[in-house]
């Protein structure tokens, strides 16, 4: 993959404990780099209920499946604090 081309579709996928505190905005997301298990992100669509400002969360899970040769990719945010 050249830097040209969109990396792998990501859906982003918020923590049911975090309902309320974290709001994901729509957008749909491509990676050039997916973030791994326990990582922690700022992403621009992942933002604080309460300011509406981005704010740093923790990727607790990535699930990952490939479909017409092509690689998807599912993970799962909590609020890191």
């Amino acid at each position: 993959m050249t830097s040209d081309e969109p990396g792998p579709e990501v859906k982003w996928v918020l923590h049911p404990a975090d309902v309320g505190r974290l709001v994901k905005l729509d957008v749909i997301a491509r990676e050039q780099q997916v973030p791994a298990e326990g990582d922690v992100i700022v992403r621009p669509f992942l933002v604080d209920a309460a300011t509406m400002r981005p704010i740093p969360v923790r990727v607790v899970q990535r699930l990952e499946w490939h479909h017409s040769g092509n690689a998807s990719f599912v993970v799962v945010v909590r609020c890191n604090g």
